[in-house]
């Protein structure tokens, strides 16, 4: 053999190894491909489940939505009413407060008025009310004093009743 055979018999064993290793390949590829095919089967069922269920829950939200949106208008006239009950209440207390304020003001003045021309009065009238509690006092002690001297008086008498009595004995 030659130099050219012995090459073409080396490149034609390089190309059946190529040929076997190509092949162990495309057995694996073949093998992924299958549970490719497989998971995509699945996941087509899985989807078509989700795909039911999704509808199922839009179709609920849908008619729940359509129920609260229902009793919402059923209750806007009660939201109407609670308005007004609180547009009538800030108008009764703006009102009050008006008042209030006008009240205040007159109570204000009148004090000023008092305490301008009643300060002499007010004080007349302490002085008189502090000449009437000395004056009972000074009676209070007066009356003690006699209520004394008479205790006294009893116990002298008693002493000299007693005194009589025991002599006659």
């Amino acid at each position: 053999m030659d130099f050219l055979g012995i090459g073409i018999f080396i490149i034609a064993l390089a190309f059946a190894g190529l040929v076997v290793y190509l092949a162990k390949v495309l057995s694996k590829l073949t093998e992924v491909l299958t549970h490719t095919a497989k998971t995509v089967e699945n996941l087509e069922g899985q989807i078509g489940e989700i795909t039911s269920e999704t509808k199922l829950t839009l179709y609920n939200t849908n008619e729940t939505i359509a129920d609260v949106n229902h009793k919402l208008t059923q209750l806007d006239p009660i939201f109407y009413i609670v308005n007004d009950v609180g547009e009538s209440a800030h108008r009764v207390t703006s009102s009050l407060v008006k008042l209030s304020k006008r009240t205040q003001s007159d109570v204000d003045k009148g004090a000023t008025k008092i305490d301008e021309k009643d300060i002499r009065g007010w004080m007349r009238t302490a002085s008189f009310v502090y000449y009437l509690v000395k004056k009972r006092k000074e009676k209070k002690a007066a009356a003690e004093k006699v209520n004394e001297q008479h205790r006294m008086d009893v116990e002298v008498e008693v002493a000299d009743e007693l005194q009589r009595e025991h002599m006659n004995v």
